[in-house]
């Protein structure tokens, strides 16, 4: 600390001394006006006792200490009589900080007037700006993050309920295709039931008659059968010939048996017809004849 600073404090110190309501002191850093950032206080009865040189010295020391911890440089301070709230009298002074630290970009202070001064207060601005852009890129980086895990978080849930879907769709198309079985299963039983119907009442008096003896119920032919007889019928001797030569014996043999039942069955039917209608006209002659 120069001579001039200390002679300055110490002139300010036996000022404080004579005034009689004695008021406590602020060291403050950085402002003329006392605002600044506040560095150390004293109270009355700590300065009061101690002569102005000694506490010249004490807040040379701890000035000194704050500017060694500021990168060096030059670094102004004051130092302010204070009653209560209010700011009686300042002192301003500045103090060198660690020259060591001269040669380093980073002592250079926002406090010296010169080309040095003002790259180190751009390179403070560029830091703040820097750290405002990267604050507000992290706060965009966690907004983005939040939004990407709630998206992840909906597409696993949209996953889960479209494979719900899909075994859904599934069992439902299982169960259709079990109630289709059934139901053609269900038809083809019906069917199978009309054609063995078909089939006992087209058998139904041809048994009943062998077990009577009798030709008691008329035996119908079926379509097939007027087929075969049609068929049979149709042929010329040259399409006979031809057919013993393609045909085996024994279906040769077969064919002839199922022509002359056929033939046979329409025969009777047609005898049954002609005595029926005979007797028909007889009881009609009958009745125009008056007789019972």
């Amino acid at each position: 600390m120069s001579n001039e600073n200390r002679d300055k404090l110490i002139r300010f110190l036996r000022k404080q001394h004579e005034r009689e309501s004695k008021p406590f002191l602020a060291l403050r850093h950085g402002s003329s006006s006392g605002k600044g950032s506040p560095v150390a206080t004293w109270g009355v009865v700590e300065w009061v006792d101690m002569s102005p040189e000694g506490c010249a010295a004490r807040i040379e020391d701890t000035a000194q200490e704050d500017a060694d911890g500021l990168q060096g440089g030059r670094q102004r301070y004051v130092l302010v009589s204070m009653e209560g709230e209010r700011a009686v009298e300042r002192c301003t002074f500045t103090i060198l900080g660690d020259e060591d630290a001269d040669n380093d970009a980073s002592s250079i202070t926002s406090d010296r007037a010169d080309a040095g001064g003002f790259a180190a207060q751009a390179m403070k601005h560029n830091e703040v700006i820097m750290r405002i852009a990267l604050s507000g890129f992290e706060a965009t980086q966690r907004a983005n993050l939040g939004t990407i895990h709630a998206l992840a978080r909906r597409n696993e849930q949209m996953e889960e309920k479209h494979i719900v879907l899909l075994q859904l769709t599934e069992d439902l198309l299982s169960q259709r295709a079990e109630r289709e079985l059934t139901q053609l299963a269900l038809v083809n039983k019906e069917r199978r039931m009309d054609a063995t119907f078909d089939k006992f009442a087209l058998l139904l008096p041809a048994v009943a008659n062998k077990l009577i003896g009798k030709n008691m119920l008329p035996e119908t032919t079926t379509p097939a059968e007027e087929q075969i007889v049609a068929f049979m019928e149709s042929m010329t001797p040259q399409q006979f010939e031809a057919m013993t030569k393609v045909f085996r014996p024994e279906q040769q043999v077969a064919m002839m048996s199922m022509y002359e039942t056929a033939r046979a069955r329409r025969e009777a039917q047609a005898t049954e017809k002609a005595e029926a209608q005979k007797k028909a006209g007889a009881n009609l002659t009958s009745i125009a004849g008056g007789k019972p």
